[in-house]
């Protein structure tokens, strides 16, 4: 993606991954620079339209949970924790770093504070 194209990145993934069976860290790549260079929407189209044939891990949820992060939308960080959680993935630091940005993000202290005194755990 050294030119920024996501969608062009995305036409790669998709006829490499007909082909061959690509690492989940080369999808969690093209995740987070999708989120990076196109936000959210693009790294969720993404996950949605590529996901189905890998097997998701820490990363890849903790790449969700930072995109919507970045937009204050704590809903949908909370809602890549649920799916990371049913995934059996365990939350790292980054995990916990991302709901306290989103919630600090909004405004939401009480949220932020929750997440912080669960990751001490």
């Amino acid at each position: 993606l050294v030119r920024n194209d996501v969608e062009s990145a995305a036409f790669w993934y998709k006829k490499s991954a007909d082909e061959l069976t690509l690492p989940t860290e080369v999808f969690n790549q093209l995740l987070s620079r999708a989120a990076q260079l196109e936000g959210f929407s693009m790294a969720a189209s993404l996950f949605a339209e590529f996901g189905v044939g890998i097997t998701p891990n820490v990363e890849t949820f903790n790449t969700m949970m930072l995109a919507a992060a970045r937009n204050g939308d704590t809903a949908a960080a909370e809602i890549w924790y649920t799916r990371a959680q049913g995934a059996g993935c365990k939350p790292d630091e980054l995990t916990y770093q991302a709901l306290i940005n989103a919630a600090s993000k909004r405004g939401d202290l009480a949220a932020a504070e929750a997440w912080l005194r669960q990751a001490e755990e």
